[in-house]
């Protein structure tokens, strides 16, 4: 598949400090995970809550990758298969927090955060949980025309 016209320049903007096999990366990722995600989202008519893990794993350069986030999710980071993910030394508290906003969606529908609604915020994992807008939302622009 070709890569639609602009979206280099997008990411470009998006992602000033990466480097070309970084953006790469980052077009390929967005192109196989995030876009379709997000796409879902806006189709969706029930309620539909969007985050992103952005903590960056220390383990072989993995940074934020994907399932990287499941033994955060079931506060089980001293298993085996989390550690080998996540190092020895992942934070608890984000375990923590994201435990029990997916033990919340469980009991009550609600995960603690804003439903996604095109231009509105999502919720962001990492050593410092907050609600940001759609990263990168210009460069998926681009990339699902």
């Amino acid at each position: 598949k070709r890569v639609p016209r602009g979206v280099w320049a997008a990411y470009r903007r998006a992602l000033p400090e990466a480097s070309p096999g970084e953006i790469i990366g980052q077009v390929l990722t967005d192109s196989i995970l995030r876009a379709p995600a997000v796409e879902v989202a806006r189709a969706r008519t029930a309620p539909t809550f969007v985050y992103e893990f952005a903590w960056q794993s220390p383990v072989r350069d993995l940074r934020a990758a994907h399932a990287l986030e499941i033994g955060f999710v079931f506060d089980a980071l001293d298993d085996p298969a989390s550690e080998r993910l996540a190092g020895t030394a992942a934070p608890a508290a984000l375990a923590e927090r994201m435990h029990g906003d997916w033990v919340r969606f469980a009991e009550t529908g609600d995960p603690g955060w804003p439903t996604f609604a095109p231009g509105e915020d999502i919720r962001r994992y990492d050593t410092v949980t907050r609600d940001v807008p759609l990263p990168r939302a210009e460069a998926l622009a681009a990339l699902t025309r």
